[in-house]
């Protein structure tokens, strides 16, 4: 009888021991499992910061085309009416004060959209 109640110990232990054992594994596993969690949520957050820039960078992008465009017209502008300036004193006739602003204005104009 004593026999068997020590054999019946031995399993009690050898059981508690192999519970015990697995529940460090399943304690690691979840901080494992945190860890990866906690990193994902980082990730996450970097990704939507990395939207968020990217929506920010592409309305100045689209801000320095609208400017590009507006320069564009105004050069275009601005050799039509040098271009009929030109003409007329070609022609002999007088030549219509300019309606644009002046090259140097442009050209300042122009450098300071470069430097944006």
């Amino acid at each position: 009888r004593l026999f068997l109640i020590k054999t019946i110990q031995e399993a009690a232990e050898k059981k508690l021991a192999d519970l015990n054992a697995r529940e460090k594994k399943i304690e690691s596993a979840e901080k494992l499992l945190a860890k990866r969690e906690e990193e994902v949520r980082a990730l996450l957050s970097d990704t939507e910061d990395n939207e968020r820039e990217m929506e920010k960078l592409e309305m100045q992008l689209s801000n320095k085309e609208n400017e590009l465009r507006r320069q564009t017209e105004l050069l275009r502008k601005r050799e039509q009416d040098l271009s009929q300036r030109e003409r007329k004193v070609n022609n002999g006739e007088p030549a219509p004060p300019s309606t644009q602003q002046s090259s140097d204005e442009m050209l300042v104009q122009i450098k300071e959209l470069e430097q944006r």
